[in-house]
């Protein structure tokens, strides 16, 4: 009485599979556990920045970085959008459970500064699979430069003619 019985199925791909457990007792009697569904899902999701999403390693002067993904799966959850500072230090992570495949990471507090992002989707199953990690640089601050030579209100003949200058820029590079 009241005996568990286990089993086991092997080899079963990935897919959608509806089961049921019948019993009979020693009486003939037969009772049925009704149908019940479940999900095989061992596939990774598939994110790939898209659209709209900056090239790795690049510099604009503005105050916000926007990143659009594709994602290729069939059991969509959870997309995650990670922001961090030079030092890989995480400053904002936002949660997306509704589709959503993009995010405006805005108003941030330090524009001259060197930022990494990705992107992480986890379907329902728990694969996850992410985006690489990029380097984008805000950066509003203007190069410097100073004239070496020639000399101011200099006179010059003949060719060809040498300049040489100092240039420097603190974030995005001359």
């Amino acid at each position: 009485y009241g005996s568990a019985n286990n089993f086991s199925v092997f080899y079963m791909g990935d897919g959608n599979y509806n089961w049921s457990i019948n019993c009979t007792d020693y009486a003939s009697i037969e009772n049925s556990s009704g149908i019940w569904q479940l999900n095989i899902d061992t596939t990774q999701p598939k994110i790939n920045y898209s659209g709209g999403t900056a090239q790795n390693g690049s510099a604009f002067n503005r105050n916000s970085i926007y990143v659009n993904v594709s994602i290729n799966e069939s059991n969509q959850n959870m997309t995650t959008f990670n922001l961090y500072n030079s030092n890989m230090v995480l400053v904002g992570s936002y949660n997306l459970t509704d589709g959503t495949t993009w995010f405006n990471f805005t108003n941030l507090g330090s524009i001259n500064s060197v930022y990494y992002y990705n992107a992480v989707h986890r379907d329902m199953a728990g694969n996850s699979n992410s985006t690489p990690l990029w380097k984008i640089t805000l950066d509003s601050s203007p190069p410097t430069s100073f004239l070496l030579n020639p000399y101011n209100f200099a006179n010059i003949s003949g060719s060809p003619y040498s300049v040489s200058a100092l240039l420097s820029d603190t974030l995005s590079g001359v």
